[in-house]
């Protein structure tokens, strides 16, 4: 029976000259964008004619274009685009550092946003930020120096509490900065731009959670009578070495916890590792030659053995200030290298 039989006109199939054209693919996009009409889903046949156009260098069939009508779309457009999320090919890094350059403020404001509403989430807000390294270097000082009879020097106190504000800054490039990328699971899916902004992001909060502790250590600096000397010169240049490093750890630890199911619960691990094999609640002299030979192997130990030094008053040694930017470079490069190479991925493995 036709339609003008049951009184209602008969459908007729869309006319594929009237289709619209696809926009192109999403900036850094693992699927193409198609018009809003629903497509009809592909065949398995038409999956492996897919699969074989792109091994022999070949559109697919439901990419090829006839007389303008497409097998396998309904006739709204005449091109498919196909993306691999495994491929080999890295993103170019200039145009994806200018792209992270030209959202700088972005991730300013992100940073802002998001330490105002953590810090607002608590009463003492901000200051906690500051209490707890202080409340930790001093049980740090109650167990070494006075349950163990004053073996440690009371002038140590300073470079104590200095090292346990670097070493909570550095070590949340691991902790935070290796989450980045499932705690924004919803802009990863929904949102175009370079992914890296994420792990970046949270070393610049990092930052910025840091600065209030900045005049509060002074003051204890000055209170406890600390050495000033030409030595205290090397710490703008010295925390510059650190953010390259944490920008580097964060970028890489980023990715091995979207690969790795088990890396995230790791990451506690590794901090607690990382903060006993660094200088930072015992003196660089009282570490024998070999241990230390041993633990610079690790990538903090030479950055806060050159803050150790400074902050006691002394210029550390020249093989100590070549080996703390080696590190930060290396780490950079590795997780750069690493996070681009995988950066397509990121999306489905979440």
């Amino acid at each position: 029976m036709t339609g003008d039989a049951l009184g209602a006109p008969a459908e007729t199939p869309p006319d594929p000259t009237t289709a619209r054209p696809d926009d192109g693919p999403a900036v850094l996009g693992a699927a193409a964008t198609l018009p809003d009409r629903p497509r009809q889903r592909s065949t398995r046949r038409e999956r492996r004619g897919a699969r074989r156009g792109r091994g022999s260098g070949q559109p697919p069939s439901s990419a090829r274009q006839g007389n303008g009508s497409v097998e396998g779309l309904g006739g709204y457009s005449d091109t498919e685009y196909v993306f691999e999320a495994d491929s080999n090919v890295s993103t170019p890094l200039v145009p994806y550092v200018r792209a992270l350059w030209e959202r700088r403020r972005f991730m300013l404001e992100l940073a802002r946003a998001d330490l105002r509403g953590k810090q607002s989430s608590t009463t003492m807000g901000r200051l906690w930020g500051v209490l707890d390294p202080l409340l930790q270097a001093g049980i740090y000082y109650m167990l070494f120096t006075i349950i163990r009879q004053g073996v440690r020097p009371t002038e140590f106190l300073h470079v104590l509490i200095g090292g346990i504000f670097l070493f909570q800054l550095a070590l949340s490039a691991i902790t935070e900065g290796g989450r980045s990328i499932r705690n924004s699971k919803n802009l990863m899916l929904n949102s175009t731009f370079p992914r890296a902004l994420f792990p970046i992001t949270t070393v610049w909060r990092g930052v910025l959670k840091f600065g209030p502790a900045v005049p509060v250590y002074a003051a204890f600096y000055i209170g406890l009578q600390a050495p000033v000397d030409w030595g205290l010169l090397l710490l703008p240049m010295l925390f510059a070495v650190q953010v390259v490093l944490m920008v580097g750890l964060a970028l890489l630890v980023s990715t091995l916890v979207v690969f790795v199911k088990d890396a995230g619960n790791a990451v506690q691990y590794i901090g607690r590792v990382l903060f006993f094999t660094t200088p930072v609640i015992y003196p660089l002299a009282s570490v024998p030659e070999g241990i230390r030979d041993v633990l610079s192997w690790q990538p903090f130990f030479a950055l806060f053995a050159c803050y150790q030094q400074v902050l006691d008053g002394d210029v550390p040694g020249l093989g100590l200030l070549i080996q703390a930017p080696l590190w930060a470079g290396g780490l950079l490069v590795v997780g750069t290298r690493v996070f681009l190479r995988h950066e397509r991925e990121l999306a489905i493995r979440l």
